[in-house]
């Protein structure tokens, strides 16, 4: 009985190690955030020439950071993941320039984040800053980001969109090791059980 019972309890205590570790590990798991791109204008022109920025069109994507790195004295924080629909491509975070040093989170004001995305791509070049986004769209346009800061040129002229950011949300993160403790201490259960009531009725 003595051999069953510390089988037993040495077999729940490693099961639960695979929970508790776990639990620790679970903590930093990643926020999500969305944002939009909306209300689009033209500096130095009333008129917005492209149908798809016209008046009621907005854009959304969603980016993931871990907010434990948020702090007091954070200038920037790494971004995990970022996806963002623009004109019919997606861009992620491999489409910034600095990659895989950015895209990052900036807290410019000490409390509002804002993204710091930079893409330079035939198609579109622009950037994220607490201004919005500013962009260019046609092939000669280029955008850049050195140690004062980032730009966008384009000779045709540039285009910039109000971004807004919606609440955040802890991303949902199903570990392995919790299941495989679960799992463990269920079964562990299960076989026990039996051999502890014939011991003791032994």
């Amino acid at each position: 009985m003595n051999l069953v019972r510390n089988f037993s309890i040495a077999t729940v205590v490693t099961c639960l190690s695979f929970i508790v570790f776990n639990t620790n590990v679970v903590r930093a798991v990643p926020v999500s955030q969305t944002f939009t791109v909306s209300d689009f204008s033209r500096p130095g022109s009333d008129v917005i020439d492209n149908i798809l920025l016209s008046s009621g069109k907005s854009y959304s994507g969603i980016f993931t950071y871990n907010d434990e790195l948020l702090t007091d004295n954070s200038k920037e924080i790494p971004i995990l993941n970022l996806s963002f629909d623009f004109l019919g491509t997606i861009y992620t975070e491999r489409d910034d320039v600095g990659y895989p040093q950015f895209p990052k989170l900036a807290i410019e004001d000490g409390t509002t984040p804002t993204l710091n995305f930079v893409i330079n791509k035939p198609e579109l070049a622009a950037n994220f800053s607490g201004n919005g986004l500013v962009f260019g769209l046609t092939p000669s346009a280029s955008a850049g980001r050195n140690e004062t800061g980032y730009s966008v040129v384009d000779p045709n002229g540039l285009y910039v969109g109000r971004v807004t950011y919606g609440s955040t949300n802890v991303v949902s993160v199903f570990e392995p090791n919790s299941v495989a403790g679960i799992i463990c201490l269920a079964f562990s259960l299960w076989f026990v059980s039996p051999k502890l009531k014939s011991g003791l009725n032994g």
